[in-house]
């Protein structure tokens, strides 16, 4: 069991994510950074999509009330344990009364991910443990955490113990500044000069982004008269442009539907990306072809399975 001793906003309990439920209005949440999660997962022997915690923001502080394994990954939060630093990626172990201290991002506005060996343990809603903030169910009580809430971890496995008796690390992966995108739905209504504009110019994240939407900065899109259609199914990753001409784009928590057209969309293997995008600095977006968004999802699928491989090799 771990206490939360102190807090900052959206500290949340997240897994991998709802999916198939789409269609009940049930959002996808999740990690913002899902491959972060599932490889520190993996480095402490749980199942990928065990449930952690999402840090979006610092000063955190976590007491441990009985023996844990922990890792780091995402962003550095210039974390101690007990004063001793701790680096991301690098499993670190917790005895009962140890404190651990988040301190600040490096980077403004970028997150973290705590994963346990054996899991957050909160009840299951829909086939996952995440936190829908918006409905109010999932993760711990449907809510943020704060300070006094105390979180149950699962029963470690035998694969937890030898994983974490291993002791090895691997590298946080380094976002860059580039969104490899595909052509949307309503791509067609665009003009040509829009579309041109979208993907030759910069484009920055403003600090009304949240979860739900990343809302950019940058030159104006033209808005097809096309936009006023029928609402349809929307997914994270999907760039909408409203009325203003100043893309979206949609992230976990995003509603089921959506009227406005899409221009666009961030491919999967680039979502975990939008965790790190941070109001200031300028990005692009580049586009790439759905034959070359797949070769990059299955390429990013064996990255995984290779990890899985290197740290399950010697285990006894």
């Amino acid at each position: 069991m771990i206490e939360i001793v102190n807090t900052a906003p959206l500290l949340t309990v997240q897994d991998t994510g709802r999916f198939g439920n789409r269609h009940l209005g049930i959002p996808r949440c999740g990690m913002m950074d899902s491959l972060a999660l599932q490889r520190a997962n993996l480095l402490l022997g749980n199942t990928v999509d065990a449930a952690g915690l999402e840090i979006s923001a610092a000063p955190v502080t976590i007491r441990s009330l009985q023996d844990h394994s922990m890792v780091l990954m995402g962003s550095d939060m210039q974390a101690s344990v007990n004063a001793q630093a701790v680096l991301p990626g690098v499993p670190f172990t917790l005895s009962p009364g140890d404190v651990l201290t988040l301190t600040r991002p490096r980077r403004p506005g970028e997150r973290a991910v705590l994963a346990v060996a054996g899991g957050i343990e909160v009840p299951m809603k829909f086939a996952s443990r995440s936190t829908d903030l918006n409905n109010r169910f999932g993760g711990f009580q449907g809510r943020a955490l704060k300070s006094g809430d105390l979180l149950e971890v699962g029963a470690l496995s035998a694969e937890n113990i030898s994983r974490c008796k291993m002791s090895r690390s691997i590298r946080q992966l380094t976002p860059d500044r580039i969104l490899r995108i595909i052509p949307g739905p309503d791509i067609q209504y665009f003009s040509t000069r829009a579309q041109d504009t979208l993907f030759q110019n910069q484009w920055w994240l403003t600090p009304q982004s949240n979860r739900m939407g990343l809302r950019l900065e940058g030159a104006t899109l033209a808005v097809p008269a096309e936009h006023l259609r029928l609402s349809c199914g929307v997914l994270p990753g999907q760039i909408q442009v409203p009325a203003s001409g100043q893309p979206v784009i949609l992230a976990n928590d995003a509603q089921s539907t959506g009227g406005y057209p899409v221009i666009a969309s961030v491919i999967n293997a680039d979502l975990w990306k939008l965790a790190y995008l941070t109001p200031g600095d300028p990005f692009v977006f580049r586009e790439v072809s759905v034959a070359e968004a797949q070769g990059l999802a299955a390429a990013q699928a064996m990255e995984l399975q290779k990890l899985r491989q290197y740290l399950s090799w010697g285990q006894t």
